[in-house]
């Protein structure tokens, strides 16, 4: 990060206190930092900034899921959470902006939620059916039901023109899956899981969703792509963490 505190240091601020990061409720965002665009010029720049990676017109996000490992949050409700698979999970809905930065971010649906399940369910959709993004499009997989506002690709192209509308559909979608890989390699956490309670879980979730953005509007470099240096790196944070929360999960409550 641009601050250069330690990401040791980081992690337990958010583990210790995450509604410092997120106040209140966890689906509440720290305002300005994830937010959608607000006025006309606003939307244009996203615009252009989508047209200059495909030339696909009218776009200001593209949207998609990821999943979040967690332990098996309880025998009574577990099941929910297990997800395609195999795995307990959070499935996290991002919408992504053209400089891989979130705009929009829904932590509360368990593994086994659909991703247009998550979207039909979401205060982002009833936004974009609203008069003021009404020249405006978001991107999709095949995964969601294509609107007038989120397109998704020709599942069998035949012409030549449905084929490089796809072309440029996914070249511009791609945004939210490297998005989402910078993210998990900024912090491994979100990659190899937590274990924490879920009201906590989805705080973490938050929080690293606001630092992802603040590091990507620093441009701050980008972190390795070798995971198994990661793994190195993280396995003494883990330690730390642990000896650290010990205490905590000890004391009577």
């Amino acid at each position: 990060m641009g601050t250069h505190y330690p990401k040791t240091l980081i992690t337990h601020k958010i583990g210790y206190y995450p509604n410092k990061l997120v106040p209140g409720y966890p689906g509440l965002l720290v305002p300005g930092y994830i937010r959608l665009p607000e006025t006309p010029e606003e939307k244009m720049e996203l615009k252009v900034q989508f047209y200059g990676l495909a030339r696909f017109p009218k776009v200001i996000g593209a949207i998609d899921c990821t999943h979040i490992k967690l332990q098996s949050p309880s025998r009574e409700c577990g099941e929910l959470y297990r997800n395609r698979k195999g795995y307990f999970s959070l499935n996290v809905q991002a919408l992504v902006n053209a400089n891989l930065e979130f705009m929009d971010v829904v932590v509360r649906w368990p593994g086994s939620a659909h991703d247009s399940n998550i979207f039909a369910n979401s205060r982002l959709k009833a936004r974009m059916e609203l008069p003021e993004f009404s020249d405006c499009i978001i991107l999709g997989d095949s995964g969601y039901a294509l609107s007038h506002y989120l397109l998704t690709p020709f599942a069998c192209p035949t012409t030549n023109a449905e084929r490089l509308y796809n072309e440029s559909q996914i070249r511009s979608r791609n945004v939210v899956e490297r998005s989402f890989g910078v993210w998990k390699r900024m912090f491994p956490v979100l990659f190899f899981g937590l274990r924490l309670k879920m009201e906590t879980t989805m705080a973490v979730i938050q929080a690293c969703a606001v630092l992802h953005n603040i590091a990507r509007s620093q441009k701050d470099p980008q972190p390795p792509d070798d995971i198994e240096n990661i793994k190195q790196l993280l396995s003494a944070e883990i330690s730390e963490i642990e000896a650290a929360t010990q205490p905590q999960i000890n004391s009577p409550a």
